[in-house]
């Protein structure tokens, strides 16, 4: 079912109930879409290997271009914990292409890093499906977390991210 005034469409009910913006208008919302990815740990240099994961989920909502995610995960076991800036590698849509708008989130809880090592930010990056993860510690500078953070053990690394960006 469409609206319309003065022979322009200004709102469209779809099949499935979602009230749409008139098609061609600027603001518009033109593109709707839900549903799964499978997010991974990784590192920048490549050579992280989980060897089990126990949660491993990734959902997305996607409204004209803002891509809304939702990460869980918690690994049981490695094979190699790799090096480098520890990277969640998966996101559904490429980061748009601007370095001055990379998508910055702490929306995140974690549990059962070993020490003081667990995240506190991520960036996704752009033009890229992957975000580092860095850590805040109070006055400091904010920095890139590194595989030797990772914990080795059963229930480990456990992270649950809410994070929003531009495709």
């Amino acid at each position: 079912i469409s609206f319309e005034t003065g022979g322009t469409e200004r709102a469209r009910f779809t099949s499935n109930g979602l009230c749409l913006g008139g098609t061609g208008a600027a603001n518009g919302l033109d593109d709707y879409e839900e549903g799964t990815f499978t997010p991974s740990y990784s590192s920048n240099d490549g050579n992280v290997n989980v060897q089990t994961y126990d949660a491993r989920t990734g959902r997305y909502i996607k409204i004209g271009r803002l891509v809304n995610v939702y990460i869980r995960l918690r690994t049981d076991a490695f094979n190699n914990v790799g090096s480098g800036p520890i990277r969640i590698t998966g996101l559904p849509f490429t980061h748009v292409n601007s370095a001055n708008t990379r998508a910055v989130s702490n929306n995140l809880f974690t549990a059962n890093w070993p020490g003081n090592n667990a995240p506190t930010q991520i960036l996704i990056q752009h033009n890229q499906t992957y975000m580092n993860l860095y850590q805040k510690d109070y006055n400091n500078d904010t920095t890139n977390l590194t595989t030797s953070a990772f914990g080795t053990t059963t229930n480990d690394n456990d992270i649950r991210i809410t994070a929003v960006y531009e495709s």
